[in-house]
């Protein structure tokens, strides 16, 4: 497993779609629960890594 995201990532990461708006929701409230309205779709920024970089999941 990967390092830890940082505080700094996580507030550089931004809602990108929200609710209905994120095209795979009802699959989402199917697999997981919760209300449409609760679900958001984030970007995440790059990160590096000794040279490489990476895209880190936020979950």
């Amino acid at each position: 497993m990967g390092p830890e995201p940082t505080k700094e990532l996580i507030a550089r990461c931004r809602v990108i779609a929200k609710g209905r708006g994120i095209r795979d929701v009802k699959r989402l409230v199917h697999d997981y629960g919760r209300k449409p309205s609760m679900w958001t779709k984030k970007s995440r920024p790059p990160i590096e890594i000794d040279g490489e970089v990476y895209e880190y999941d936020l979950v």
